[in-house]
């Protein structure tokens, strides 16, 4: 009852803040269940929403690192962050895991997570049966998972195989069918061409330490994918729709001594998306022909250093990450370039007979450089900027397994005017 309590009283104060708050390419935290959807496919990705304070604001609202961890090592858990991205979107990285073993050898698995940014719109809901039998020893398995729709035509299943070199170490092959019940339970005019079904392919690797262990914290987390190369036929409204995508990501939290920390993030995708008219006299101008590529890397590095300032009880991070874009449509190419370094400084607040809650104060300063077609980028992107942005932040610690934490960030630039107020954040986790 406490935690559902802690979970409710958290949800209200997080959407509070965020009516509050005017203003993400986030990582993927599940790449082996991400496909083509009809999001996705509604609206090409271009730059045409991406201004240089963007990356800045990706960069303040992710998730600590340390989160991650906790994640991996509790076999049920939520967190999620909600914060303001622009005057008419939200951003929402929230996410839900429950696995249970039915038997000995049978495991359940039920995960949720939305990730629904400015560059991706993405809501799941998976269902897994992991069947570990006992004469392939636990370190083997197979499974099956899928997500029903209310919509049949948007159902997807898949299967996997595991590797377990051991409890902490999960290695998953996997194979999705996008949307299987499309060609036959359609009630829309649009289908697939065959043979350029959507397909999503690759393999995903989590590793993580014993949490009573020496070093607790550390995790290593690698993933691959590809997606098809896919036709999508759109007959009553006289176009096709054509996509691919390949993605490559990897993690890494490590203790380097007993009282410095590194973590490293590093992600790349390309992907290509085009809409074709079939009958010219009779598809909307906007979908006469239209295609882009995108290219997005994206590099984080940081350094922690814990237990240090009076008592021990500081905690100082510092890092920096790196953001590259690049879009291709028609012979036009943009470009986006953005260094974001920045540091964090934890300090304890008041203590409730278990752990202290804790303020984050928090300073980034952001370099921006926008090049290419100017018309084809958002009006308000400039050639080049400088931000620097404050944060402040109270995390509520409810002893180890539950931490709420509420955000404000203020543009330096615009300091003792009424534009200097940039926006607000609020994260949640619970481990049960």
């Amino acid at each position: 009852m406490p935690v559902i309590r802690l979970v409710l009283t958290s949800i209200g104060a997080i959407s509070l803040l965020c009516i509050l708050c005017p203003r993400i390419f986030s990582w993927e935290s599940h790449p082996e269940f991400q496909s083509l959807s009809e999001a996705e496919e509604s609206r090409l990705e271009n730059p045409i929403d991406i201004e240089s304070e963007y990356y800045s604001d990706v960069l303040t609202y992710q998730k600590p690192a340390s989160w991650e961890y906790y994640w991996l090592a509790h076999e049920s858990a939520l967190d999620f962050t909600t914060g303001s991205i622009s005057a008419q979107e939200f951003l929402m990285d929230n996410r839900l895991k429950i696995r249970p073993m039915l038997t000995e050898t049978l495991q359940f698995r039920f995960t949720h997570f939305e990730e629904r940014t400015l560059e991706r719109d993405s809501v799941h809901n998976i269902l897994e049966l992991i069947l570990w039998p006992k004469w392939w020893t636990p370190v083997l398995g197979v499974g099956i998972y899928g997500e029903p729709s209310l919509n049949k035509r948007e159902n997807d299943t898949g299967v996997a195989f595991f590797i377990r070199p051991h409890e902490r170490h999960e290695i998953r092959v996997f194979n999705t069918w996008v949307d299987v019940t499309r060609q036959k339970r359609n009630n829309r005019g649009d289908r697939y061409i065959e043979p350029r079904l959507p397909f999503a392919r690759g393999l995903v690797g989590r590793l993580w330490s014993n949490p009573t262990g020496k070093r607790p914290g550390e995790y290593f987390e690698y993933a691959v994918r590809y997606e098809t190369q896919t036709q999508w036929s759109f007959g009553t409204e006289s176009y096709d729709y054509r996509y691919w995508k390949f993605l490559a990501q990897t993690s890494l939290y490590k203790w380097m001594t007993p009282k410095t920390a590194f973590h490293l993030k590093l992600q790349w995708d390309r992907k290509l998306e085009a809409r074709n008219a079939t009958e010219p006299s009779t598809a909307s101008a906007a979908v006469s022909f239209e295609r882009w590529r995108t290219d997005r890397f994206l590099a984080k590095t940081q350094i922690t250093l814990p237990r240090v300032g009076p008592s021990k009880r500081w905690e100082w991070t510092m890092g920096i990450q790196y953001d590259y874009r690049y879009w291709l449509t028609d012979g036009n190419t943009i470009k986006h370039h953005n260094a974001i370094p920045y540091i964090w400084w934890r300090l304890p607040a008041f203590s409730r007979n278990g752990p202290n809650d804790s303020w984050d104060l928090g300073y980034d300063f952001s370099w921006h450089r926008a090049m290419g077609a100017a018309h084809l980028r958002n009006p308000g992107d400039p050639d080049s900027a400088v931000d620097h942005r404050f944060n402040l932040a109270y995390a509520f610690v409810f002893q180890r397994d539950a931490e709420l934490r509420l955000m404000l960030t203020a543009d330096l630039d615009k300091f003792g005017t009424r534009r200097s107020f940039q926006g607000g954040n609020g994260q949640l986790r619970v481990y049960f």
